[in-house]
């Protein structure tokens, strides 16, 4: 299946960083990323989703171990 793709500004948007941050997260292997002939990137929509529940994940453990 054919995830959609997303242009760095909307990625950025959707994650809440910078574009330093999201060439880190794509150099790193946190997200799935190509690089268009042009130089563009295009982020996979799924491992931003992806990324944005394991973080949630994350922090709603965090709360519940400290009892909130």
């Amino acid at each position: 299946m054919n995830t959609p793709r997303l242009r760095m500004g909307v990625a950025m948007q959707r994650l809440g960083v910078c574009r330093n941050t999201l060439k880190k997260y794509i150099n790193e292997g946190y997200l799935d990323a190509e690089r268009l002939p042009g130089g563009h990137w295009r982020i996979s929509e799924e491992s931003i989703d992806a990324m944005l529940n394991n973080t949630r994940n994350k922090a709603l453990a965090h709360l519940a171990s400290i009892g909130l």
